[in-house]
C-alpha cells in the first residue's frame, strides 16, 4: 500500500478552504500523505490520552501545520480507528491519523516522496490538556506515582480535556503502510474520506440502505410483512446488523410519517444500540404499539437511525450547593 498519492477532487476541496492564497491549489502542485498522530497508549512518561482527547485533537488538529523533513504540511482532515494491534495495557487502543498535504517543489519532491515510501510517518505533537487522571484511583491529586505498581497494576496519567493543539512534527519509525482493523476504517468514497461500517442484511431482497445528501437520520426498513391488531405489540425485524465505531452508539427513533401511514408507536421512545451489540446475528428491531388494525410491508420504511458518539467519561463531584442561580424547581416556566 503506497503511503502517498495526489489529491482527490473531494481532497482536494477540503485542501483549498484551508488556502487563503487567490489562486487555488491544483492535483498537480501537491502530495497528500497519511501521519499516525497519537493514540490511546501508554507513553515512556506514562501518559496516555483518553478515547475524549483523541477525538478532541482530532478536531484540533485541522490546518495545523508541521514539518516532514525539510518540509512543511498540513493536516486537512483526521479520522480515529481501532488499532489493527491492541496491547494488553490498555483496554481499547485507538489512534488517530490525519491526511496532510505537501507542496511539491523540485527541492523536495523527490526527498519527501522517497521518504513517505520508506515509511509511515509517525509525529512527535505538542499539546495543552487541562485534566490529568490517576489511573489507580481516579483522581486528578493524588500520592501515585506514574510508572510504579500498585496491586499489580500499572500507575499512569489518562489525559483529558484538551483546549489547544500546537504542532506536529514527523519522526522515523518502521514501515507500517497496512490496511487497519475492519471494525472501523477511513475509505475513499464520493463523499470524501468516510468512516466505514461493517454490516449484514439478513435478508437478501432488502433494499440496501442509503445515506441521503441531505440531513444526518438514515432510512430503516420493515425486513418482513407484519399484520397488527389494535393493541398488538410486536418487535418488527429491520434485517440488519451492524458493527458500530468504538465510541459510537445509533439512534433508533420512527419517520414523521410512521404514525400517520401505520398508525404504530415506537414504544421504547428511542432506541439506543451499543457497539458491543454487534454480532452477526444482533439483529436491529424495531418495538412497536399498534393503535389501530395495520398492516406493514416488507421495505416500507418505518424508522430512521444516525450514529452519535457516546457520553465521555464522566465523575461527579459530591458538594453542598450548586454556583448557579436556581429557576425554581420542576414545571416553574409556565405554559406561556
Amino acid at each position: 500500500m503506497i503511503c502517498y498519492h495526489e489529491p482527490t477532487e473531494i481532497e482536494l476541496e477540503k485542501i483549498n478552504r484551508l488556502n487563503h492564497s487567490r489562486i487555488p491549489y491544483t492535483k498537480d502542485d501537491l502530495i497528500v500523505f497519511k501521519i499516525n498522530v497519537c493514540d490511546t497508549e501508554i507513553d515512556k512518561d506514562y501518559e496516555a490520552f483518553s478515547i475524549q482527547a483523541l477525538y478532541q485533537l482530532k478536531d484540533l488538529f485541522i490546518g495545523k501545520s508541521g514539518h516532514v523533513k525539510s518540509a512543511t504540511g498540513r493536516i486537512f482532515d483526521a479520522f480515529v480507528i481501532e488499532a489493527p494491534n491492541q496491547t494488553e495495557r490498555v483496554e481499547k487502543r485507538l489512534i488517530l491519523k490525519a491526511l496532510c498535504y505537501v507542496v511539491k517543489t523540485p527541492e523536495t519532491e523527490t526527498q519527501i516522496m522517497q521518504y513517505l515510501n520508506e515509511s509511515d510517518p509517525h509525529v512527535s505533537i505538542g499539546c495543552s490538556c487541562l485534566t490529568r487522571i490517576c489511573s489507580i484511583c481516579g483522581k486528578e491529586h493524588c500520592e501515585h506515582i506514574p510508572g510504579e505498581q500498585y496491586y499489580n497494576t500499572l500507575c499512569y496519567k489518562r489525559l483529558h480535556n484538551i483546549n489547544d493543539a500546537y504542532e506536529w512534527s514527523s519522526i522515523d519509525t518502521k514501515p507500517d503502510c497496512v490496511e487497519e482493523s475492519k471494525d472501523s476504517v477511513a475509505v475513499e468514497t464520493p463523499d470524501g474520506y468516510t468512516l466505514a461500517i461493517p454490516m449484514k442484511y439478513h435478508k437478501p431482497d432488502l433494499i440496501k440502505l442509503q445515506k441521503i445528501k441531505q440531513g444526518d437520520w438514515i432510512d430503516l426498513r420493515a425486513a418482513e410483512d407484519v399484520t397488527l391488531w389494535e393493541g398488538d405489540y410486536r418487535v418488527i425485524s429491520l434485517g440488519i446488523s451492524m458493527k458500530l465505531p468504538e465510541g459510537y452508539e445509533a439512534h433508533v427513533v420512527p419517520r414523521s410519517s410512521t404514525f400517520q401511514h401505520w398508525g404504530i408507536l415506537q414504544t421504547n421512545s428511542m432506541g439506543v444500540i451499543d457497539n458491543s451489540y454487534s454480532g452477526t446475528d444482533d439483529i436491529w428491531g424495531m418495538p412497536v404499539y399498534a393503535t389501530r388494525r395495520t398492516q406493514i410491508h416488507k421495505n416500507d420504511r418505518i424508522c430512521q437511525f444516525r450514529i452519535v458518539k457516546k457520553q465521555p467519561q464522566i465523575a461527579f463531584l459530591e458538594t453542598d450547593a450548586l454556583d448557579d442561580v436556581s429557576r425554581g424547581g420542576f414545571g416553574s416556566t409556565g405554559k406561556n
